[in-house]
């Protein structure tokens, strides 16, 4: 199960014990240049901005990220290492990729 940001910082609140995923949709500047979809730090960053996160030590999560100027993606894992907001020393850049058009959360089949 995804869940996504809504354009309002810090507003969606969130459990990683019942949540798969997260996305930023690169919509009001909810996301990242595409400059920076490779930086685990400005990643870490977007995602702290829009979700209040909940997760134990050893839980993990899959993390995309639309860029906010073009139709770019990056796709990280984390693995949440030290409680708190996300860290850029807890994320793995797993690809970064260029669409037709903005990915969401229906691009991906999660099993």
């Amino acid at each position: 199960q995804f869940a996504s940001g809504n354009g309002v910082a810090g507003a969606v609140t969130v459990n990683l014990a019942t949540i798969e995923a997260l996305m930023l949709t690169g919509a009001n500047g909810e996301g990242v240049t595409t400059a920076n979809l490779g930086s685990a730090a400005a990643v870490a960053a977007a995602f702290n901005a829009e979700f209040a996160i909940t997760a134990a030590d050893g839980e993990f999560t899959m993390l995309v990220v639309n860029d906010t100027n073009g139709n770019s993606f990056s796709v990280w894992d984390w693995a949440q290492a030290g409680g708190g907001e996300t860290a850029a020393g807890e994320l793995l850049l797993l690809g970064i990729f260029t669409g037709n058009a903005t990915v969401t959360t229906a691009s991906f089949d999660l099993v």
